[in-house]
């Protein structure tokens, strides 16, 4: 074996290990901490634990950061019955459910979401069915409305399109300092497709009403500003309302307008 040949493969074995070290690194990154449930009775367990309200048909909680509206959705859209196609072959929830039904599979950020949890908690309410009438992204942490009956979620739905501000508030922890330390925009939303990453989000500060007209633009309106800033800087609290609840609209509006991602966000 020749000299040249061995520098090699020791430079090969060197950034080899140095790879596995980054990949182990990676999968043992601190956000992963932030779901400590092992699967859905743990999760449903805690769901229990923090109830805010429960009266006259409402039930609140707080959902933690990271968990979905359901597996195979991330939006905060209402639906009528939502548990209907998940459990489909589920018993009456007189019957007692046992603790395999709620194991799960794969990576666990992936798999809880408050959809599988509806079974427990009618269970230990009491209840025959339970409506999720308003409950935030996955990568967002905030109270989730549940209710006993569709109309509750109707009646929920049309006092929020009528509240005075219209506008949904989020207090984000963003990289740095943002470039403006408060104000009020308008700015567009634009989906578009690219040739390696699939749909994207895009922020737009001027479009066509024609655009607009057919559906291909979103309008979304923005107040924000600085609540404090960290030590040297590094990080900042800002509050932000915006009447836009699809495309990521906060996130996105931090991290191309305000140039100061959430924390975190990719």
């Amino acid at each position: 074996m020749s000299v040249l040949f061995k520098c090699f493969l020791k430079d090969f074995l060197h950034v080899r290990s140095v790879l596995c070290n980054s990949c182990l690194k990676r999968r043992n990154h601190l956000f992963r901490n932030t779901i400590s449930w092992k699967n859905t009775l743990e999760f449903s367990e805690y769901l229990v634990r923090s109830i805010v309200h429960h009266d006259d048909g409402l039930l609140v909680l707080n959902k933690p950061y990271g968990v979905s509206f359901s597996r195979s959705s991330g939006s905060n859209n209402s639906t009528p019955d939502p548990e209907e196609s998940v459990f489909k072959k589920q018993n009456e929830i007189k019957t007692k459910i046992s603790r395999s039904a709620y194991a799960t599979s794969g990576i666990v950020s992936d798999s809880l979401n408050l959809v599988d949890c509806l079974p427990y908690l009618k269970e230990q309410f009491g209840y025959k069915k339970l409506y999720i009438a308003r409950v935030p992204e996955k990568y967002v942490s905030g109270v989730a409305i549940l209710t006993t009956s569709p109309e509750l979620v109707d009646h929920i739905n049309q006092g929020r399109a009528h509240a005075p501000t219209g506008k949904d508030k989020y207090l984000a922890v963003v990289v740095g300092v943002p470039r403006y330390t408060s104000g009020k925009i308008k700015l567009g939303f634009k989906l578009e497709e690219h040739p390696k990453k699939g749909k994207r989000v895009m922020l737009l500060q001027k479009w066509s009403n024609n655009a607009y007209k057919r559906g291909e633009i979103r309008i979304g309106t923005f107040h924000h500003q600085i609540i404090s800033s960290g030590y040297n800087d590094l990080a900042s609290l800002v509050q932000i309302n915006v009447d836009l609840r699809k495309y990521h609209a906060y996130r996105v509006f931090c991290a191309d307008y305000l140039h100061s991602p959430v924390l975190g966000d990719n």
